[in-house]
C-alpha cells in the first residue's frame, strides 16, 4: 500500500506572502478513479465540529492529518462569517471550479462520497504555527485522487477574509486530486505574491514554492487545469461562449505606454494576459503577477509598460471562469517590412493558407462570423507553413493576419485575404 505526503500549505497574497508549511507522511484513505460518472461533490463546512484521527473519511469526520500530528482529535470552531460573507465564499469557490465537473455544496450530503473543506480556527493545536493557512492530503508518489479527503482552511489566520479564505480552500481542495504547487503567481496553487484574483491557469509551468523544484509524480511541468480536467472531467453545460475582448492604447505618464484591454463575458473574466515584443524585450504577463504595472476597473484592464523601442507587436488574451478563451488580433506600433510570403487558395469548405517564411513560429489570427478572434499556430518546418480555415459560406471574404517569429526574436505581421 502506498503512502501519502501531506503538505501544510498557505495561499500567498500581495500583503501577506505565503510561507512553506510542514510535511509529514500519513496512511492513505480510499482512492477513487478519475471522473466519468456522477460529478464529484465538494462540501464546504463552516459549521465546525470534531475531526478525529484516522484514515481520510469526510463522512465519518476522520482525517489522516490529525493522526499524523499525533493528536486524537481537532475541534474546529464555526467559521466567523455572517451569511452574506459565507455566500460570497461559496460563490467564489464555485467560480474557481466552474470549468470542472464538480458540485459545490455547503450542506453535508446525506450519502455518497465527497471531499470536505473545514473552515475555521487555526493550526495551533496541530503545532503548525501561525504561518500555515491550511492543510490537505496529497499523494506525491502517484498523484492518485484521495476520495473522501478532509482539507482544512484556517480562517482565523486570515481574519476570515472572504477572498483569501476562498483561495486557500480552492488551493487545498486541489491537492486531494494530485495537484502540486505551481511556480506561477496567478495560479491558485502558487505561493508567489499576486495582487489580482487567482484562477487555475491552463499553462504548463514549473513547480515549487518560492523557487523551482521537481514536480511531484515525475511530471516535468504541471498544468493545474489539465490535471483537474483529467481527475474531475469538464463541466457539463454552462458557459460555452468566449469572452469579448478589444485592445487599444491609452495615455500614461512620460516614458510609459498604457495598453488598455476591454473585456466582457456572460459569466466572469478569470484572467487577462498581454503578449508583447519590441526590439529590446519580449514577455507574456498575466495581470496581477507583478511583472508589469496592471490594474482592472469596470471591465478594462490597463497594462502600463515602457515605451516601445522601434517596432512593437502585442496582443491580449482573456480567459473566463469556465475556461473559454479569446484573443485580440495583433496590434502593431511602427512598421517593419515582413519577409513572409502568404498564398491563399480556396475550395467549397476551406481557405488553404500557405506561408513561406524562415521562422520558428507562425500564427494566424482571423475573425469568425460571430466576431470571435481565432488564433491558430500554423503547421510546418523552418520555411513552409500551412493552415486550413473552415468557411461557413464559400462566398464570404475575411482577412487574416500572419505573425511570424524568427530565431532572432524579431516578430512581423503580414495581412492577407482569405
Amino acid at each position: 500500500m502506498g503512502r501519502f505526503l501531506v503538505l501544510a500549505l498557505c495561499v500567498a497574497s500581495c500583503a501577506d506572502p505565503a510561507q512553506p508549511g510542514t510535511c509529514a507522511l500519513v496512511e492513505p484513505g480510499v482512492t477513487a478513479p478519475a471522473s466519468g460518472g456522477a460529478a464529484t461533490t465538494i462540501y464546504l463546512n463552516r459549521d465546525g465540529g470534531k475531526i478525529q484521527a484516522g484514515t481520510e473519511n469526510a463522512a465519518a469526520n476522520t482525517s489522516s492529518i490529525i493522526k499524523n500530528h499525533e493528536v486524537s482529535e481537532l475541534v474546529v470552531p464555526r467559521a466567523a462569517f455572517d451569511d452574506t460573507q459565507w455566500s460570497a465564499v461559496v460563490d467564489c469557490v464555485r467560480d474557481a471550479y466552474a470549468r470542472f465537473d464538480v458540485e459545490i455544496v455547503d450542506r453535508r450530503p446525506a450519502a455518497g462520497s465527497y471531499v470536505m473543506a473545514m473552515f475555521g480556527g487555526s493550526g495551533d493545536a496541530l503545532g503548525l504555527g501561525a504561518e500555515t493557512r491550511g492543510i490537505a492530503p496529497l499523494d506525491s508518489n502517484s498523484c492518485t485522487t484521495i476520495d473522501n479527503a478532509v482539507a482544512f482552511v484556517f480562517t482565523e489566520t486570515v481574519n476570515s477574509d472572504v477572498q483569501r479564505s476562498c483561495e486557500i480552500a480552492a488551493h487545498e481542495i486541489a491537492h486531494a486530486f494530485g495537484v502540486d504547487h505551481q511556480l506561477l503567481a496567478a495560479d491558485l496553487t502558487s505561493y508567489l505574491p499576486f495582487s489580482g484574483k487567482r484562477t487555475f491557469q491552463d499553462v504548463d509551468g514549473a513547480c515549487g514554492e518560492d523557487a523551482e523544484r521537481p514536480c511531484i509524480c515525475g511530471r516535468e511541468t504541471q498544468n493545474t487545469v489539465q490535471v483537474l480536467l483529467d481527475k474531475l472531467g469538464p463541466a457539463r453545460g454552462g458557459d460555452r461562449e468566449a469572452p469579448v475582448i478589444e485592445l487599444g492604447l491609452g495615455a500614461a505618464r512620460p516614458g510609459m505606454t498604457a495598453v488598455r484591454v476591454q473585456t466582457s463575458d456572460a459569466s466572469a473574466i478569470g484572467s487577462v494576459s498581454l503578449t508583447y515584443r519590441d526590439e529590446r524585450t519580449a514577455f507574456t504577463v498575466v495581470c496581477g503577477d507583478g511583472t508589469v504595472e496592471c490594474r482592472t476597473f469596470s471591465g478594462i484592464t490597463t497594462f502600463t509598460i515602457a515605451e516601445p523601442v522601434g517596432h512593437a507587436v502585442m496582443y491580449a488574451e482573456a480567459v473566463d471562469l469556465a475556461g473559454n478563451a479569446a484573443a485580440t488580433v495583433p496590434f502593431e506600433i511602427g512598421s517593419l517590412v515582413s519577409t513572409a510570403v502568404v498564398a491563399v487558395s480556396r475550395d467549397a469548405r476551406f481557405a488553404h493558407v500557405e506561408v513561406t517564411a524562415v521562422a520558428t513560429e507562425v500564427i494566424g489570427f482571423w475573425t469568425a462570423p460571430d466576431g470571435t478572434t481565432m488564433r491558430r499556430a500554423l503547421c510546418g518546418d523552418a520555411e513552409r507553413w500551412t493552415l486550413d480555415v473552415e468557411l461557413d459560406d464559400a462566398s464570404e471574404r475575411r482577412s487574416i493576419v500572419i505573425q511570424t517569429v524568427e530565431s532572432s526574436g524579431r516578430m512581423s505581421l503580414t495581412h492577407a485575404n482569405l
